[in-house]
C-alpha cells in the first residue's frame, strides 16, 4: 500500500498500517488484516501483487502506492 520503506513491508510496518486503517475506517483490526491478506494472497483477491490492480481495489482511497 505504499507505506513500506522496502520492497515488502516488515511485520511492524504491516501492523502499523492495519492500526491506521482501522482507526480511519472504523473497521476492526481483524477485518482490515483480512482484507489486506485477501488482496495480497495468491489465488484470492490478487489485487496487491507485483502488477497491482488498483482499478478494482475498494480501499485505494487509503493506499499510497499510486
Amino acid at each position: 500500500m505504499g507505506e513500506s520503506k522496502g520492497k515488502e513491508a516488515t511485520i511492524e510496518e504491516a501492523l502499523s498500517q492495519i492500526e491506521r486503517l482501522s482507526e480511519e475506517t472504523g473497521l476492526t483490526k481483524a477485518t482490515v488484516d483480512n482484507i489486506i491478506w485477501s488482496f495480497c494472497a495468491d489465488g484470492y483477491g490478487e489485487v496487491c501483487t507485483a502488477t497491482p490492480h488498483c482499478e478494482v481495489c475498494p480501499v485505494k482511497t487509503w493506499c499510497k502506492y499510486k
